[in-house]
C-alpha cells in the first residue's frame, strides 16, 4: 500500500485528502506544517509527498530543495491556489525546482488520480537516503 505525505495548512484540502485517497487504498499521513515533513516521513517512510506551494513557515520551493538533496528520488507533487501579484508562475517555479507534477487549485480528484499514475513507474523507498 502507497503512503502519502499531504502537506498543507488548509484542514478543508487535508480532510478531503484524506478522505479520497484512503478510498483509493492509500494511507495518508498529514502535515500542517511544512517543516514537519522531515520528522514524518523518516518516523514512517512515504512514497509521494503533496504539498501546497504557499505555507506559513517555509515556502514549498525550500521544502522541495530540501527532498530533492536527501531523497533525489522522492516523489512530488506541488499544488497551489494563490498566484502572487507579481508574474511569477509559481508551479512552473515548483517543477524547476523539482516538482514532477504540478496542480493548480481547485483540481479534480480525476486529475490527482492521473497525476498520482504518473508517478507510479519505479518504486523506491523515501525513507532512505541516497549518496
Amino acid at each position: 500500500m502507497e503512503r502519502i505525505l499531504v502537506v498543507d495548512d488548509d484542514a478543508d484540502i487535508c480532510d478531503s485528502l484524506v478522505v479520497a485517497l484512503g478510498h483509493d487504498g492509500y494511507q495518508v499521513a498529514v502535515a500542517t506544517n511544512d517543516r514537519l515533513v522531515a520528522a514524518i516521513h523518516l518516523e514512517t517512510p512515504v512514497d509521494i509527498v503533496i504539498l501546497d506551494i504557499f505555507m506559513p513557515r517555509q515556502d514549498c520551493i525550500e521544502t522541495i530543495m530540501a527532498l530533492r538533496r536527501g531523497y533525489p528520488n522522492a516523489k512530488i507533487i506541488a499544488m497551489s491556489a494563490r498566484i502572487p501579484a507579481a508574474s511569477t508562475d509559481c508551479l512552473g517555479t515548483a517543477r524547476e525546482f523539482g516538482a514532477d507534477i504540478v496542480l493548480a487549485k481547485p483540481f479534480s480528484y480525476s486529475q490527482l488520480r492521473h497525476a498520482l499514475s504518473d508517478l507510479r513507474p519505479g518504486p523506491f523507498q523515501f525513507g532512505k537516503a541516497t549518496g
